[in-house]
């Protein structure tokens, strides 16, 4: 059994095979939509803690992740980073729920992903879900669009009032998505959903991207839907909308985008709009600013 992770004393809570749902980050977690998902649910849902590592110098390089220092009543905290995870016991369902922040390793990763795959069987996890977010060409005017690979298609079928489309994606990935292939050939059920937010808004708190991934978190587990707030997005794209309305350039971009959009997602077919130059010049400026 490995030893990357030290476990709470949870005999008395009798786990029911659970399903574990996690952000990676900072890799895949633009606009913070996975980590706000997974600590709002923490506060709303009382989450309790199930594990921290002995060593996460092991796998993390501090000056990269840094390690933190804050007061809480008045007593200084150190806090090294680490990926942790926390249990919601649910009552009356068929599945706890295991909420997993992922921090991305620096090294020794087969080590990691060895740890969580001990994991996944210590609990016997009935599905194990990645969630984030990811900038793309997208307009704020439109509703926001999720990519998904799932290991059962037909749950797409069941997802398409909240944008969720098949993901085609080919490219640099993560180590750490060597989890999901293990636990597929083990019949465990996997899946991700990565939530397009406009590049050129770069917002560090996307709360319309929060509210994305929580309605289908909360079709997914059955929790309720008061858990999702898309008002306070709203407001924040309307807010966001104050600082660039008196600038062409980006009303054009906008235009263009919801041209895109609507050619590519308002049929089954594919169709790109070209981009003037200076659009595309200015797109890659916001892109190396990021």
């Amino acid at each position: 059994m490995s030893q990357v992770f030290k476990y709470e004393d949870l005999d008395d809570y009798n786990l029911n095979k659970p399903d574990v749902l996690m952000v990676l980050k900072p890799w895949i977690d633009v606009g913070r939509v996975g980590t706000r998902v997974l600590r709002h649910l923490k506060k709303e849902l009382e989450a309790n803690n199930l594990t921290s590592m002995n060593n996460p110098g092991v796998f993390y390089d501090y000056t990269i992740y840094r390690p933190r220092t804050y007061f809480e009543n008045s007593k200084r905290i150190f806090r090294k980073p680490e990926t942790r995870m926390s249990l919601i016991k649910r009552p009356g369902h068929t599945n706890d729920l295991i909420l997993m922040e992922l921090l991305e390793p620096h090294s020794n990763s087969e080590e990691l992903i060895d740890a969580i795959l001990d994991m996944a069987k210590r609990y016997d996890i009935a599905s194990y879900t990645m969630i984030g977010g990811m900038y793309d060409m997208v307009p704020h005017t439109r509703p926001l669009v999720v990519s998904s690979i799932v290991s059962n298609k037909n749950m797409l079928d069941d997802l398409k009032e909240f944008n969720v489309r098949e993901s085609d994606y080919e490219g640099p990935t993560s180590i750490t998505l060597l989890v999901q292939e293990k636990l597929r050939e083990k019949g465990i059920d996997t899946r991700t959903f990565v939530v397009h937010l406009p590049q050129y808004l770069e917002i560090n708190e996307d709360f319309s991207g929060q509210a994305r991934l929580m309605e289908i978190i909360c079709k997914l587990y059955n929790l309720p839907t008061d858990l999702v707030d898309k008002q306070k997005g709203i407001d924040q794209y309307a807010d966001s909308e104050l600082y660039f309305n008196d600038y062409d350039e980006i009303d054009n971009l906008i235009e263009m985008l919801e041209q895109n959009y609507d050619k590519t997602y308002g049929s089954n077919e594919t169709v790109s709009a070209e981009l003037s130059p200076d659009i595309e010049q200015f797109l890659k400026d916001i892109g190396e600013s990021l």
